[in-house]
């Protein structure tokens, strides 16, 4: 996989735990500590390690207009067409992913 590029998309623990709590969903919890058990059991699954391995990491801590940016700026400068594709149905997958494990 010579051509593969692999991108990790980053949010400390307290951001995601932020916005999991303003989304308000009926299975959200609104206790961190439950929350960090949660990040344990998928840090478990060897989330941490894709993530550290990854060709390019992408900071989330900023407002959805900022990221937005990042990832076009990042798309516009790091990937070809080929790229692009595949980097999007990554993206569609790990979104079955969460939804699949109600994590989204």
């Amino acid at each position: 996989f010579d051509d593969f590029i692999s991108v990790s998309i980053y949010a400390s623990p307290q951001t995601r735990f932020k916005r999991i709590s303003l989304r308000g969903r009926e299975d959200d919890t609104t206790n961190f500590d439950e929350f960090m058990v949660r990040e344990n059991r998928e840090l478990g699954f060897g989330i941490g390690d894709v993530v550290s391995t990854t060709d390019y990491l992408i900071e989330n801590e900023c407002s959805l207009e900022e990221f937005k940016k990042r990832v076009a700026d990042f798309v516009e400068k790091e990937m070809d067409w080929i790229h692009f594709i595949t980097f999007l149905f990554f993206i569609l997958a790990i979104f079955d992913y969460l939804k699949y494990f109600k994590l989204f």
